[in-house]
């Protein structure tokens, strides 16, 4: 049986699967970002400012994935004929 690349329930699985990679991604950058702007935080305040900036950077990215699904969408409503 083969899957089909762009068949949206495919799609939509491996975006799941691929969030605790990308949060820990974030992390990371987030944890770098922090240690460079704050370098003599408070533990508990360097846990919590990583842990929202993080929350942040998974926000945008999923704000970026909505933006592009509506310019599709809006595209495809502006040319029928593309459906």
């Amino acid at each position: 049986m083969t899957i089909d690349p762009l068949d949206p329930v495919e799609l939509a699985r491996e975006r799941k699967e691929a969030v605790p990679a990308r949060f820990r991604d974030w992390l990371r950058q987030a944890e770098s970002i922090v240690d460079e702007s704050y370098p003599l935080s408070d533990t508990n305040v360097r846990t919590a400012l990583i842990s929202q900036l993080a929350g942040s950077m998974m926000l945008l990215h999923k704000l970026g994935e909505i933006e592009l699904s509506l310019d599709d969408i809006r595209l495809a409503l502006e040319n029928p004929s593309w459906s």
